[in-house]
């Protein structure tokens, strides 16, 4: 007898057998992979630190080598219902918006059009979030919660960009973090921060969660990163932004956890 396990979206109880092999990117995989890529290199480090203080308390590297590029690894993470069904509808509806995106173009990006792009991205983050499940930082609640609404929770900041390297399709950031402030009666033991950054062909996608005091407010933040608000919606429609370079995006993965004087993060890379 296999081991129980639960799907991450439905709380259902399911062996591995009944585990989807889910492929966070879909059917990016297939058309936007970065030529020549066949290994993973999976770095992560930690860090933990008092952002009221200062104070550094650990710190800690890991690394990692898998056969086949990143865009190709799978999770089995959801089940096979909840893969076949709801979260493949967020990839159908999503689909031609984001190849729009990935080939270079800047469609006008319409309230409606927004909601379905930041489903989709909360979608990857939730899933991508379990390559590292130490910088897991959406609770159960807010993933149950997001099946049943397909929207991003609340506190969430999700932004999109383009740029020059499609070289970087299939490459993400994930950085983890657990934010207290003094008083603290102890350490967070699981993150309650997380910013997760990815490539898609010429498209850039960056998603902020934090607890409401560590937000900044979500037109700025996303103005300080050079991208495009997503989610929250607002008005006017988003305007073609400009095109970043390989340092740029890996600038903008780094904004918040360097704002927070975090000095290492883990990330999930090529």
């Amino acid at each position: 007898m296999q081991p129980a396990t639960r799907c991450i979206c439905c709380d259902t109880p399911c062996t591995r057998n009944q585990l989807s092999k889910e492929h966070a990117w879909g059917w990016l995989r297939r058309k936007y992979r970065s030529p020549g890529v066949t290994r993973t290199h999976h770095l992560t480090s930690k860090a933990i630190r008092n952002p009221s203080t200062g104070v550094l308390f650990d710190r800690g590297w890991n690394e990692a080598r898998h056969a086949g590029a990143p865009i190709d690894q799978p999770l089995r993470v959801v089940c096979k219902p909840c893969n076949n069904g709801w979260m493949s509808q967020v990839q159908v509806r999503a689909r031609p918006i984001i190849e729009h995106l990935a080939d270079g173009s800047w469609p006008e990006l319409d309230p409606e059009k927004r909601r379905i792009l930041a489903a989709w991205v909360t979608l990857f983050v939730m899933t991508i979030e379990f390559r590292d499940p130490p910088t897991i930082a959406t609770s159960k609640a807010a993933r149950m919660t997001f099946r049943r609404t397909l929207q991003p929770p609340r506190d969430w900041i999700i932004v999109a960009g383009l740029c020059s390297a499609p070289g970087l399709s299939g490459t993400f950031w994930h950085r983890g973090a657990a934010l207290y402030y003094e008083p603290a009666v102890a350490i967070p033991k699981a993150c309650n921060t997380q910013t997760t950054t990815f490539s898609v062909g010429r498209a850039a996608f960056h998603a902020l969660s934090a607890p409401p005091d560590s937000l900044l407010d979500a037109a700025t933040y996303a103005g300080n990163l050079g991208l495009r608000l997503i989610w929250p919606i607002l008005s006017p429609p988003p305007e073609r932004p400009l095109v970043f370079t390989e340092a740029g995006l890996g600038r903008a993965a780094a904004f918040f956890s360097d704002r927070l004087r975090i000095p290492e993060a883990r990330v999930s890379a090529r």
